[in-house]
Protein backbone atom coordinates (compact mmCIF):
# COMPACT_ATOMS: atom_id res chain seq x y z
CA UNK A 1 0.00 0.00 0.00
CA UNK A 2 1.52 3.31 -1.29
CA UNK A 3 1.73 6.50 0.94
CA UNK A 4 0.92 9.77 -0.38
CA UNK A 5 3.57 12.95 0.28
CA UNK A 6 2.83 15.65 2.18
CA UNK A 7 2.76 18.34 -0.18
CA UNK A 8 2.06 20.66 2.35
CA UNK A 9 4.80 20.22 5.06
CA UNK A 10 5.49 23.19 7.56
CA UNK A 11 9.29 21.75 7.77
CA UNK A 12 9.37 22.60 3.47
CA UNK A 13 12.49 24.85 2.72
CA UNK A 14 11.76 25.24 -1.30
CA UNK A 15 10.29 28.33 -2.07
CA UNK A 16 7.56 28.16 -4.41
CA UNK A 17 7.62 28.91 -8.10
CA UNK A 18 5.39 32.30 -9.28
CA UNK A 19 2.95 31.20 -11.80
CA UNK A 20 3.58 31.76 -16.04
CA UNK A 21 3.15 34.53 -16.81
CA UNK A 22 3.49 36.62 -13.54
CA UNK A 23 6.46 38.52 -12.69
CA UNK A 24 7.66 38.08 -10.13
CA UNK A 25 8.30 40.55 -6.96
CA UNK A 26 11.27 42.66 -6.60
CA UNK A 27 12.98 42.63 -2.88
CA UNK A 28 12.46 45.61 -1.34
CA UNK A 29 15.56 48.42 -1.04
CA UNK A 30 15.94 49.79 2.20
CA UNK A 31 14.93 53.74 2.17
CA UNK A 32 17.24 56.07 4.26
CA UNK A 33 14.01 56.98 6.60
CA UNK A 34 13.07 53.14 7.06
CA UNK A 35 16.84 52.44 8.87
CA UNK A 36 18.74 54.07 11.66
CA UNK A 37 21.00 56.41 9.25
CA UNK A 38 22.67 58.17 11.71
CA UNK A 39 24.52 54.51 12.62
CA UNK A 40 27.92 55.11 10.37
CA UNK A 41 27.77 58.73 10.74
CA UNK A 42 26.66 59.88 13.80
CA UNK A 43 30.07 60.13 15.44
CA UNK A 44 31.12 62.74 12.45
CA UNK A 45 29.14 65.43 13.73
CA UNK A 46 29.22 64.52 17.09
CA UNK A 47 33.06 64.95 16.92
CA UNK A 48 32.48 67.96 14.54
CA UNK A 49 30.32 69.99 16.67
CA UNK A 50 33.65 69.52 19.56
CA UNK A 51 35.89 71.04 17.22
CA UNK A 52 33.94 73.49 16.43
CA UNK A 53 33.45 74.16 19.68
CA UNK A 54 36.97 74.47 20.59
CA UNK A 55 37.51 76.74 17.55
CA UNK A 56 35.07 79.17 18.59
CA UNK A 57 35.46 79.19 22.41
CA UNK A 58 39.02 78.66 22.82
CA UNK A 59 41.24 79.20 19.61
CA UNK A 60 39.51 82.27 17.96
CA UNK A 61 36.56 82.82 21.12
CA UNK A 62 38.67 85.78 22.10
CA UNK A 63 37.88 87.61 19.21
CA UNK A 64 34.29 87.42 18.76
CA UNK A 65 34.00 87.80 22.75
CA UNK A 66 35.64 91.41 22.01
CA UNK A 67 33.57 91.76 19.52
CA UNK A 68 30.23 91.50 21.59
CA UNK A 69 32.15 93.92 24.11
CA UNK A 70 32.09 96.21 21.01
CA UNK A 71 28.13 95.22 20.77
CA UNK A 72 25.18 98.07 21.38
CA UNK A 73 21.89 96.46 21.64
CA UNK A 74 18.64 97.33 22.71
CA UNK A 75 14.53 96.41 22.68
CA UNK A 76 14.06 99.34 21.99
CA UNK A 77 14.09 101.10 18.98
CA UNK A 78 14.56 104.46 19.47
CA UNK A 79 18.20 103.58 20.67
CA UNK A 80 18.53 101.17 18.15
CA UNK A 81 17.87 103.75 15.31
CA UNK A 82 21.23 104.09 13.84
CA UNK A 83 21.22 100.70 12.59
CA UNK A 84 17.27 100.14 11.87
CA UNK A 85 17.62 102.97 9.14
CA UNK A 86 20.03 101.48 7.59
CA UNK A 87 19.54 99.13 4.01
CA UNK A 88 18.89 95.59 6.12
CA UNK A 89 19.08 96.79 9.59
CA UNK A 90 16.56 94.16 10.61
CA UNK A 91 18.73 91.13 9.48
CA UNK A 92 21.69 93.61 11.68
CA UNK A 93 19.63 93.94 14.83
CA UNK A 94 18.84 90.70 15.03
CA UNK A 95 22.44 89.66 14.62
CA UNK A 96 23.37 91.86 17.81
CA UNK A 97 20.65 89.97 19.62
CA UNK A 98 22.33 86.85 18.79
CA UNK A 99 26.03 88.53 19.58
CA UNK A 100 24.95 88.76 23.22
CA UNK A 101 25.78 84.93 23.75
CA UNK A 102 29.12 86.12 23.49
CA UNK A 103 28.78 88.09 26.54
CA UNK A 104 29.91 84.51 27.79
CA UNK A 105 32.94 83.64 25.76
CA UNK A 106 31.97 79.45 26.27
CA UNK A 107 27.95 79.76 25.33
CA UNK A 108 28.89 82.20 22.54
CA UNK A 109 31.10 79.45 21.26
CA UNK A 110 28.24 76.82 21.95
CA UNK A 111 25.71 78.96 19.53
CA UNK A 112 28.05 79.51 16.80
CA UNK A 113 29.40 76.21 16.80
CA UNK A 114 25.87 74.86 16.91
CA UNK A 115 24.92 77.27 14.02
CA UNK A 116 27.56 75.72 11.90
CA UNK A 117 27.43 72.26 12.78
CA UNK A 118 23.61 72.11 11.88
CA UNK A 119 24.31 73.44 8.32
CA UNK A 120 26.79 70.89 8.02
CA UNK A 121 23.85 68.71 8.71
CA UNK A 122 22.03 69.64 6.36
CA UNK A 123 24.30 70.26 3.81
CA UNK A 124 25.03 66.37 4.41
CA UNK A 125 21.91 65.26 3.75
CA UNK A 126 22.78 63.71 -0.08
CA UNK A 127 25.69 62.19 1.47
CA UNK A 128 24.95 60.87 4.58
CA UNK A 129 24.45 57.45 3.84
CA UNK A 130 27.97 57.06 2.20
CA UNK A 131 29.77 57.33 5.06
CA UNK A 132 33.02 57.86 2.32
CA UNK A 133 31.01 61.33 2.10
CA UNK A 134 29.88 62.05 5.04
CA UNK A 135 31.02 65.12 6.46
CA UNK A 136 31.37 67.12 3.66
CA UNK A 137 29.37 69.82 4.58
CA UNK A 138 31.37 71.24 6.86
CA UNK A 139 33.40 72.64 4.54
CA UNK A 140 30.95 75.60 3.99
CA UNK A 141 31.07 75.75 7.54
CA UNK A 142 34.97 75.64 7.63
CA UNK A 143 35.10 78.18 4.70
CA UNK A 144 32.64 80.86 6.52
CA UNK A 145 35.23 80.09 9.65
CA UNK A 146 37.92 80.62 7.20
CA UNK A 147 36.88 83.51 5.95
CA UNK A 148 36.09 85.49 9.10
CA UNK A 149 39.68 84.93 10.43
CA UNK A 150 40.97 85.53 6.92
CA UNK A 151 39.38 89.02 8.11
CA UNK A 152 41.36 90.13 10.74
CA UNK A 153 40.87 93.33 12.23
CA UNK A 154 38.41 94.38 9.85
CA UNK A 155 36.04 91.75 10.93
CA UNK A 156 34.86 93.80 13.23
CA UNK A 157 37.09 97.48 13.27
CA UNK A 158 35.39 100.04 11.78
CA UNK A 159 32.77 97.48 10.49
CA UNK A 160 29.52 96.19 11.63
CA UNK A 161 29.95 93.67 14.80
CA UNK A 162 27.28 91.37 13.63
CA UNK A 163 29.22 90.37 10.73
CA UNK A 164 30.07 87.01 11.61
CA UNK A 165 26.98 86.13 13.07
CA UNK A 166 24.75 87.28 10.12
CA UNK A 167 26.93 85.02 7.82
CA UNK A 168 26.57 81.66 10.15
CA UNK A 169 22.98 81.56 10.33
CA UNK A 170 22.54 83.28 6.49
CA UNK A 171 24.46 79.84 5.82
CA UNK A 172 22.00 77.96 8.19
CA UNK A 173 19.09 79.07 6.18
CA UNK A 174 20.74 78.13 2.94
CA UNK A 175 22.00 74.88 4.12
CA UNK A 176 17.94 74.05 5.52
CA UNK A 177 16.65 75.18 2.01
CA UNK A 178 18.58 72.69 0.20
CA UNK A 179 17.55 70.44 2.65
CA UNK A 180 14.19 71.24 2.41
CA UNK A 181 14.69 70.43 -2.10
CA UNK A 182 16.41 67.65 -1.49
CA UNK A 183 13.95 65.85 0.23
CA UNK A 184 11.28 67.17 -1.74
CA UNK A 185 12.69 66.34 -4.79
CA UNK A 186 14.16 62.88 -3.66
CA UNK A 187 11.69 61.73 -1.73
CA UNK A 188 10.70 58.61 -3.62
CA UNK A 189 14.48 57.09 -4.33
CA UNK A 190 15.72 54.60 -1.99
CA UNK A 191 19.16 54.78 -0.59
CA UNK A 192 21.26 51.87 0.02
CA UNK A 193 23.66 52.68 3.10
CA UNK A 194 27.66 52.39 2.21
CA UNK A 195 30.11 51.77 5.09
CA UNK A 196 33.53 52.99 3.59
CA UNK A 197 36.42 54.60 4.76
CA UNK A 198 35.66 58.52 5.93
CA UNK A 199 37.35 60.21 2.81
CA UNK A 200 35.13 63.34 3.49
CA UNK A 201 35.23 63.85 7.43
CA UNK A 202 39.02 63.27 6.81
CA UNK A 203 39.10 66.16 4.51
CA UNK A 204 37.63 67.94 6.49
CA UNK A 205 40.14 67.50 9.90
CA UNK A 206 42.44 68.39 7.86
CA UNK A 207 40.68 71.61 6.80
CA UNK A 208 40.28 72.43 10.21
CA UNK A 209 43.80 71.81 11.22
CA UNK A 210 45.08 74.33 8.57
CA UNK A 211 42.58 76.85 9.74
CA UNK A 212 43.54 76.74 13.50
CA UNK A 213 47.05 76.86 12.24
CA UNK A 214 46.33 80.04 10.15
CA UNK A 215 44.20 81.64 13.04
CA UNK A 216 47.29 80.43 15.96
CA UNK A 217 50.06 81.83 14.05
CA UNK A 218 48.86 84.56 10.84
CA UNK A 219 46.43 85.77 13.06
CA UNK A 220 48.21 86.04 16.66
CA UNK A 221 47.97 89.53 16.43
CA UNK A 222 44.32 89.76 16.26
CA UNK A 223 43.70 86.98 18.79
CA UNK A 224 45.91 88.74 21.42
CA UNK A 225 45.03 92.50 20.73
CA UNK A 226 41.54 90.81 21.53
CA UNK A 227 42.38 89.02 24.76
CA UNK A 228 44.06 92.04 25.97
CA UNK A 229 41.61 93.95 25.40
CA UNK A 230 39.29 91.63 26.99
CA UNK A 231 41.63 91.74 29.87
CA UNK A 232 41.63 95.16 30.52
CA UNK A 233 37.87 95.40 30.61
CA UNK A 234 38.79 92.67 33.71
CA UNK A 235 41.04 94.79 34.92
CA UNK A 236 43.28 91.58 34.48
CA UNK A 237 47.08 93.86 34.79
CA UNK A 238 48.65 90.80 35.05
CA UNK A 239 47.13 89.08 32.72
CA UNK A 240 48.10 92.23 30.25
CA UNK A 241 51.30 91.54 30.78
CA UNK A 242 51.77 87.72 29.99
CA UNK A 243 49.71 88.15 26.92
CA UNK A 244 51.83 90.62 25.12
CA UNK A 245 54.71 88.57 26.29
CA UNK A 246 54.04 85.56 24.90
CA UNK A 247 53.64 87.35 21.10
CA UNK A 248 56.35 86.61 18.99
CA UNK A 249 56.17 90.36 17.13
CA UNK A 250 53.52 92.30 19.31
CA UNK A 251 51.91 95.24 17.65
CA UNK A 252 51.75 98.41 18.52
CA UNK A 253 48.62 98.09 20.30
CA UNK A 254 49.65 95.04 22.28
CA UNK A 255 52.51 97.25 22.99
CA UNK A 256 50.26 99.91 24.17
CA UNK A 257 48.16 98.26 26.12
CA UNK A 258 51.20 96.16 27.76
CA UNK A 259 52.86 99.56 28.80
CA UNK A 260 49.35 100.13 30.27
CA UNK A 261 49.39 97.03 32.15
CA UNK A 262 52.78 97.98 33.72
CA UNK A 263 51.73 101.34 35.17
CA UNK A 264 48.92 99.57 36.84
CA UNK A 265 50.92 97.24 38.24
CA UNK A 266 53.83 99.74 39.38
CA UNK A 267 56.56 98.49 37.16
CA UNK A 268 56.65 100.45 34.14
CA UNK A 269 60.15 101.87 34.51
CA UNK A 270 61.14 98.45 35.63
CA UNK A 271 59.69 95.99 32.96
CA UNK A 272 58.95 98.33 29.72
CA UNK A 273 61.08 97.10 27.20
CA UNK A 274 60.39 93.46 28.17
CA UNK A 275 58.88 92.96 24.98
CA UNK A 276 60.38 92.98 21.48
CA UNK A 277 59.96 96.70 19.50
CA UNK A 278 59.49 95.62 15.84
CA UNK A 279 55.86 96.86 15.06
CA UNK A 280 53.89 94.73 11.91
CA UNK A 281 52.17 96.76 9.83
CA UNK A 282 48.39 95.61 9.98
CA UNK A 283 46.23 95.18 6.52
CA UNK A 284 43.32 97.60 7.85
CA UNK A 285 40.98 98.91 5.46
CA UNK A 286 40.54 102.46 4.53
CA UNK A 287 37.59 103.80 6.46
CA UNK A 288 38.48 107.05 7.87
CA UNK A 289 41.99 105.82 8.14
CA UNK A 290 44.28 102.77 8.33
CA UNK A 291 46.67 102.74 11.45
CA UNK A 292 45.66 100.94 14.77
CA UNK A 293 45.15 103.89 16.85
CA UNK A 294 41.81 103.35 17.37
CA UNK A 295 42.33 99.90 19.28
CA UNK A 296 44.14 101.40 22.07
CA UNK A 297 44.44 105.59 21.72
CA UNK A 298 41.57 106.16 24.26
CA UNK A 299 42.35 103.54 26.61
CA UNK A 300 45.42 104.88 26.92
CA UNK A 301 44.37 108.52 27.02
CA UNK A 302 42.23 107.65 29.51
CA UNK A 303 44.81 105.90 32.21
CA UNK A 304 47.27 108.52 31.25
CA UNK A 305 45.03 110.85 33.13
CA UNK A 306 43.94 112.69 29.66
CA UNK A 307 40.47 112.26 30.39
CA UNK A 308 39.02 115.25 28.41
CA UNK A 309 41.32 113.64 25.29
CA UNK A 310 40.10 110.16 26.22
CA UNK A 311 36.33 111.49 25.68
CA UNK A 312 36.86 113.14 22.74
CA UNK A 313 38.66 110.07 21.13
CA UNK A 314 35.78 108.08 22.23
CA UNK A 315 32.89 110.74 20.69
CA UNK A 316 35.02 110.56 16.99
CA UNK A 317 34.79 106.78 17.41
CA UNK A 318 31.27 106.58 18.26
CA UNK A 319 30.77 109.03 14.80
CA UNK A 320 32.97 107.41 12.96
CA UNK A 321 31.51 103.86 13.15
CA UNK A 322 28.12 104.11 15.29
CA UNK A 323 27.37 103.57 19.04
CA UNK A 324 29.30 100.75 20.66
CA UNK A 325 28.71 99.80 24.11
CA UNK A 326 32.35 99.99 24.93
CA UNK A 327 32.51 103.64 23.89
CA UNK A 328 29.54 104.45 26.14
CA UNK A 329 31.23 102.64 29.17
CA UNK A 330 34.43 104.73 28.19
CA UNK A 331 32.62 108.62 28.01
CA UNK A 332 30.55 107.23 30.90
CA UNK A 333 33.63 107.16 33.38
CA UNK A 334 35.12 110.27 31.63
CA UNK A 335 31.95 112.44 32.65
CA UNK A 336 31.92 110.82 35.81
CA UNK A 337 35.33 111.71 36.87
CA UNK A 338 34.78 114.94 35.28
CA UNK A 339 32.20 115.57 38.28
CA UNK A 340 29.86 115.95 35.05
CA UNK A 341 26.50 114.40 36.31
CA UNK A 342 23.77 115.12 33.76
CA UNK A 343 26.37 113.78 31.01
CA UNK A 344 26.82 110.51 32.89
CA UNK A 345 23.20 109.61 33.65
CA UNK A 346 22.94 109.69 29.82
CA UNK A 347 25.31 107.26 28.91
CA UNK A 348 24.21 105.21 31.94
CA UNK A 349 20.59 105.43 31.04
CA UNK A 350 21.92 104.06 27.25
CA UNK A 351 24.22 101.44 28.96
CA UNK A 352 21.61 100.37 31.00
CA UNK A 353 18.60 99.69 28.36
CA UNK A 354 21.50 96.56 27.09
CA UNK A 355 20.88 93.23 28.55
CA UNK A 356 23.56 92.18 31.10
CA UNK A 357 25.05 95.38 31.73
CA UNK A 358 23.57 95.71 35.04
CA UNK A 359 27.01 95.26 36.69
CA UNK A 360 28.70 98.30 35.31
CA UNK A 361 25.31 100.49 36.42
CA UNK A 362 25.55 99.22 39.89
CA UNK A 363 29.44 99.80 39.79
CA UNK A 364 29.56 103.55 38.47
CA UNK A 365 26.52 105.11 39.32
CA UNK A 366 26.60 105.28 42.88
CA UNK A 367 29.61 107.51 42.26
CA UNK A 368 27.42 110.09 40.82
CA UNK A 369 25.71 110.73 44.37
CA UNK A 370 29.01 110.09 46.12
CA UNK A 371 32.25 111.23 44.70
CA UNK A 372 34.38 109.33 47.62
CA UNK A 373 33.48 106.09 45.75
CA UNK A 374 35.64 107.15 43.31
CA UNK A 375 38.61 107.60 45.30
CA UNK A 376 37.71 103.98 46.86
CA UNK A 377 38.16 102.33 43.28
CA UNK A 378 42.10 102.01 42.54
CA UNK A 379 41.74 102.36 38.84
CA UNK A 380 39.90 105.69 39.28
CA UNK A 381 42.01 106.74 41.81
CA UNK A 382 45.36 106.46 40.06
CA UNK A 383 43.62 108.03 36.78
CA UNK A 384 43.02 111.28 39.18
CA UNK A 385 46.35 111.45 40.30
CA UNK A 386 47.76 111.62 36.21
CA UNK A 387 45.51 114.50 35.94
CA UNK A 388 47.01 117.31 33.71
CA UNK A 389 48.27 120.06 36.29
CA UNK A 390 49.16 122.40 33.07
CA UNK A 391 46.30 124.42 31.74
CA UNK A 392 46.67 123.63 28.33
CA UNK A 393 44.65 122.61 24.98
CA UNK A 394 45.27 119.32 23.67
CA UNK A 395 46.34 120.49 20.28
CA UNK A 396 49.40 122.20 22.23
CA UNK A 397 51.24 118.85 22.33
CA UNK A 398 52.17 116.51 19.23
CA UNK A 399 50.05 113.63 18.98
CA UNK A 400 48.74 110.88 20.09
CA UNK A 401 47.53 112.61 22.99
CA UNK A 402 49.19 110.39 26.03
CA UNK A 403 52.21 110.15 24.57
CA UNK A 404 52.78 113.86 23.48
CA UNK A 405 51.87 115.31 26.79
CA UNK A 406 53.99 112.90 28.87
CA UNK A 407 57.12 114.23 26.29
CA UNK A 408 56.16 118.02 26.30
CA UNK A 409 54.79 118.37 29.61
CA UNK A 410 56.48 121.02 32.33
CA UNK A 411 54.62 120.42 35.19
CA UNK A 412 53.12 117.16 36.63
CA UNK A 413 52.71 115.22 39.93
CA UNK A 414 54.78 112.60 40.84
CA UNK A 415 52.62 109.95 39.69
CA UNK A 416 53.14 112.07 35.72
CA UNK A 417 57.04 112.09 36.41
CA UNK A 418 56.82 108.43 36.26
CA UNK A 419 54.99 108.43 32.76
CA UNK A 420 56.49 110.95 31.31
CA UNK A 421 60.64 109.41 32.08
CA UNK A 422 58.68 106.12 30.10
CA UNK A 423 57.52 108.30 27.41
CA UNK A 424 61.59 110.15 27.13
CA UNK A 425 62.46 106.14 27.15
CA UNK A 426 60.16 104.80 24.79
CA UNK A 427 60.54 108.14 21.79
CA UNK A 428 64.33 108.07 22.83
CA UNK A 429 64.24 111.16 23.50
CA UNK A 430 66.94 111.36 25.83
CA UNK A 431 67.41 115.26 26.35
CA UNK A 432 64.34 115.77 28.18
CA UNK A 433 64.87 112.87 30.14
CA UNK A 434 67.64 114.28 31.69
CA UNK A 435 65.51 116.64 33.87
CA UNK A 436 63.51 113.75 34.47
CA UNK A 437 65.58 111.51 35.94
CA UNK A 438 67.28 114.16 38.25
CA UNK A 439 64.03 115.12 39.58
CA UNK A 440 62.95 111.39 39.83
CA UNK A 441 66.85 110.73 41.67
CA UNK A 442 65.39 112.99 44.33
CA UNK A 443 62.53 110.66 45.37
CA UNK A 444 63.85 107.16 44.81
CA UNK A 445 66.83 105.39 43.44
CA UNK A 446 67.02 105.19 39.50
CA UNK A 447 65.78 101.81 37.95
CA UNK A 448 68.27 100.38 35.59
CA UNK A 449 66.45 101.30 32.24
CA UNK A 450 67.17 104.84 32.72
CA UNK A 451 70.51 104.22 33.63
CA UNK A 452 71.39 102.67 30.66
CA UNK A 453 69.45 105.24 28.75
CA UNK A 454 71.81 107.45 30.73
CA UNK A 455 74.50 105.66 30.23
CA UNK A 456 74.08 106.00 26.18
CA UNK A 457 73.07 109.99 26.87
CA UNK A 458 76.53 110.10 28.43
CA UNK A 459 78.63 108.55 24.84
CA UNK A 460 77.43 111.33 23.21
CA UNK A 461 77.79 114.10 26.23
CA UNK A 462 80.58 113.55 28.82
CA UNK A 463 79.01 116.61 30.40
CA UNK A 464 76.45 114.98 32.08
CA UNK A 465 78.83 112.60 34.63
CA UNK A 466 78.84 115.87 36.47
CA UNK A 467 74.96 115.65 37.14
CA UNK A 468 74.57 111.54 37.09
CA UNK A 469 78.12 110.54 38.61
CA UNK A 470 76.53 107.13 39.30
CA UNK A 471 76.93 106.30 35.02
CA UNK A 472 80.55 105.13 35.46
CA UNK A 473 79.94 103.13 39.40
CA UNK A 474 77.66 100.77 38.43
CA UNK A 475 77.70 97.81 36.41
CA UNK A 476 75.98 99.54 33.84
CA UNK A 477 78.53 101.61 31.78
CA UNK A 478 79.91 97.91 31.85
CA UNK A 479 77.22 96.79 30.00
CA UNK A 480 76.90 99.20 27.41
CA UNK A 481 80.61 99.04 26.52
CA UNK A 482 79.68 95.04 25.99
CA UNK A 483 76.67 95.36 24.22
CA UNK A 484 78.53 98.03 21.84
CA UNK A 485 81.14 95.55 21.31
CA UNK A 486 78.56 93.35 19.48
CA UNK A 487 76.38 96.13 18.27
CA UNK A 488 79.22 98.58 16.12
CA UNK A 489 80.19 96.11 13.49
CA UNK A 490 76.33 96.34 11.96
CA UNK A 491 76.29 100.03 12.91
CA UNK A 492 78.82 101.15 10.70
CA UNK A 493 77.39 98.89 8.05
CA UNK A 494 73.95 100.79 8.25
CA UNK A 495 76.70 104.05 7.97
CA UNK A 496 76.04 105.31 4.54
CA UNK A 497 74.24 102.84 3.12
CA UNK A 498 71.13 102.31 0.89
CA UNK A 499 67.59 102.15 2.57
CA UNK A 500 66.98 98.56 1.35
CA UNK A 501 70.78 97.15 3.08
CA UNK A 502 70.64 99.27 6.04
CA UNK A 503 67.14 97.90 6.64
CA UNK A 504 68.45 94.20 6.27
CA UNK A 505 71.31 95.34 8.19
CA UNK A 506 68.82 96.29 10.98
CA UNK A 507 67.13 93.00 10.92
CA UNK A 508 70.12 90.97 11.10
CA UNK A 509 71.41 93.09 14.64
CA UNK A 510 68.11 92.83 16.02
CA UNK A 511 68.00 88.90 15.61
CA UNK A 512 71.81 88.47 16.80
CA UNK A 513 71.61 90.41 19.51
CA UNK A 514 68.31 89.84 21.01
CA UNK A 515 69.26 86.56 22.81
CA UNK A 516 71.74 88.02 25.00
CA UNK A 517 70.05 91.84 25.20
CA UNK A 518 66.56 91.43 25.02
CA UNK A 519 65.05 93.53 27.79
CA UNK A 520 67.77 96.23 28.15
CA UNK A 521 66.96 99.68 26.87
CA UNK A 522 70.42 99.79 24.72
CA UNK A 523 68.99 96.62 22.61
CA UNK A 524 65.25 99.14 22.68
CA UNK A 525 67.35 101.99 21.69
CA UNK A 526 69.39 100.73 18.71
CA UNK A 527 67.37 97.93 17.92
CA UNK A 528 63.65 98.44 18.40
CA UNK A 529 61.09 100.77 17.03
CA UNK A 530 62.93 101.74 13.99
CA UNK A 531 60.30 101.78 11.53
CA UNK A 532 58.71 104.95 9.81
CA UNK A 533 56.40 106.25 12.38
CA UNK A 534 52.48 106.70 12.19
CA UNK A 535 52.27 110.45 14.21
CA UNK A 536 55.49 112.60 14.35
CA UNK A 537 56.48 115.78 15.86
CA UNK A 538 58.76 118.54 14.90
CA UNK A 539 61.23 117.07 16.76
CA UNK A 540 61.06 113.57 17.47
CA UNK A 541 58.93 110.92 15.69
CA UNK A 542 56.82 108.67 18.14
CA UNK A 543 55.92 105.27 16.63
Amino acid sequence: MSKKKNTHSSFSTKTPKPAAGVKPKATPQPRMKSVNKYFSSRWIYGIGFILMWIFTSWTYGDVFSHIAAENYFSFERLPMDFVLRRDGGEVFWVGRFLLLGFQNQWFGGFLLALILTVAAWLSDIPFRHNLGRAGIGFLPSLTALGYMVYRGFNLYVRHEVSVFLIISVGLLLLAAAFAFLFSRLCRNRDFTIVRTFPTAAVFALCGYGALTYFALTHREDVRLTCRMQNQLDKEDWEGMIETARSAQRPTRSMAALHALGLLRSNRLLQELFEIPYDFPELDLEDIGGTNEFPLFLADCNLHAGLVNAAYRTSMENTVLIGPRVSQFKRMAVCAILNGEKKLAKRYLNLIEKMPFEQKFIEKYAPMLEDASLIEQDPTLKSIKELAPLEEKFEQNYPPPAFLGYNSRMLVGSNASLITSIATCLYSKDLDNLLSRAHELRKKTTLPHSVLQALAIAYMKNPNILEMFPEITQTMVFNELQAFMGEAVPYLEQQFGTAAEKKEESQEDMRETLKENWMGSYMYYYYCGNLSAPQHQSADHAVN
